[in-house]
């Protein structure tokens, strides 16, 4: 068991974006047996760290030490495995952290005409999101009214721009109950207001979250010593968007001419994690939208580099893809 860790963590190609869900399964195999293999990929996020905080310094170092932390088992017991799975998964998205460190360390500001900012309550997003985009990824909490709120907004302007075009909404908050509409008559009285706001507008909405049993128990972010449950962390996060992924495909099937609108976690709508639903659909196809506030926006890498240049309530809208992947979002909604 050890000897096989070790060959998953430190051959590059063990774990590519194409079967890091094999990876995943594998290691929920190993999740009840002894041992303690996540002290050995603990020391392997440590070790890959601290080369990348050898080249680089100031906020992007600040960020990556909340970003590249590790995580063990609060207790011992069965999330040791988990443990060893998120922290995995952690090395492997290594080569992109790096990209991302030395991208930034190498540039001085953003190039004239690359990012617009705009500053009014909604943003104008249709037309950047195109004709030719599959999935569009909405960023949201669960819970989150405000977001909801600017999500059907962007489904409806967007509506109104290309008439011509299937719009099918999904929402992780909903559960997944296969290729098959929602009703509001049908849907618990939690989600009947979320299913309610579309369907009487004439959108079809779905849900697309994971109904299965969610893994239990609670882990302990190392440094920061934040206690996270078991959902919330690399391995939670990576088997929920592998399970939205492989629905996905059973939609497009049904679906072949549509848009899908996504409302879903923000880890998972993200270019800046290499496991999350974004990196995993057809590149050129995707476009990614992140909310947040201006609290929040020290989790950002773009923000730390330009030192929280362009904080303020607006929305921000890449027109560079390259600019969007590393900063991790096409567009970005800043709330107060």
């Amino acid at each position: 068991m050890r000897l096989a860790l070790l060959l998953l963590l430190f051959c590059p190609v063990c774990l590519s974006a194409q079967t890091w869900e094999r990876a995943w399964q594998g290691a929920q195999k190993a999740m009840f047996r002894p041992g303690k293999s996540w002290e050995y990929t603990r020391d392997a996020v440590y070790l890959k760290r601290k080369q990348l905080l050898s080249s680089t310094q100031g906020n992007l170092n600040r960020w990556l030490l909340k970003k590249y932390t590790p995580v063990v088992p609060l207790l011992q017991g069965n999330t040791a495995g988990w443990a060893a799975l998120s922290n995995r998964l952690l090395v492997k998205e290594f080569p992109r952290r790096k990209a991302q460190m030395q991208f930034f360390s190498q540039q001085q500001h953003v190039p004239q005409g690359l990012l617009e900012v705009q500053t009014g309550k909604t943003p104008a997003l249709a037309d950047r999101i195109g004709a030719q985009t599959e999935y569009v990824l909405f960023g949201g909490k669960r819970g989150e009214v405000q977001g909801k709120a600017l999500f059907k907004k962007l489904v409806s302007q967007y509506k109104a721009a290309f008439p011509d075009r299937q719009i099918i909404v999904l929402s992780e908050t909903l559960p997944d109950r296969g290729v098959r509409f929602a009703s509001e008559f049908a849907a618990s009285e939690k989600e009947k207001s979320f299913v309610r706001s579309f369907v009487r507008d004439g959108f079809l909405v779905a849900g697309i979250g994971d109904s299965s049993a969610q893994k239990g128990g609670f882990l302990r972010q190392e440094e920061t010593q934040l206690i996270l449950p078991a959902a919330d962390v690399p391995a939670g996060l990576a088997a929920r968007s592998w399970h939205m992924r492989r629905q996905l495909t059973a939609w497009r099937q049904s679906y072949p001419q549509a848009v899908f609108f996504l409302y879903i976690s923000p880890a998972a709508a993200s270019y800046d994690w290499r496991f999350s639903l974004a990196n995993n659909l057809p590149a050129g196809k995707v476009f990614s939208i992140s909310l947040t506030s201006v609290k929040n926006s020290r989790d950002f890498l773009f923000h730390r580099w330009n030192s929280f240049r362009y904080v303020r309530p607006s929305t921000l809208v890449w027109h560079d893809d390259q600019w969007a992947r590393m900063s991790g979002f096409d567009a970005q909604i800043i709330l107060p």
